[in-house]
């Protein structure tokens, strides 16, 4: 999973508050990070039917798992001193 792409759609979703779709991301192939973040149980996802639509929904399930997904994976990692 390319972690930059995840932790945008993570932002995203803390940022709105609410939930999104796929779709509405901007992000090529959303669906593949949103699955790897629900396996992670940090993304849920419902099943919406709106306008004779069906599509999937993903909102955050839990926000302490979120936050410490962000913390790790932005955590700056240190550069090797060369001599």
């Amino acid at each position: 999973m390319r972690k930059t792409k995840a932790i945008m759609l993570v932002e995203k979703l803390l940022k709105q508050g609410t939930s999104t779709s796929a779709q509405d991301t901007g992000i090529a192939n959303a669906n593949q990070y949103y699955v790897e973040l629900e396996n992670m149980g940090i993304v849920g996802s419902r099943w919406v039917y709106k306008d004779g639509s069906k599509y999937k929904e993903r909102f955050i399930r839990d926000k302490a798992k979120a936050y410490a997904f962000l913390a790790k994976q932005t955590k700056k990692i240190p550069e090797a001193k060369t001599a």
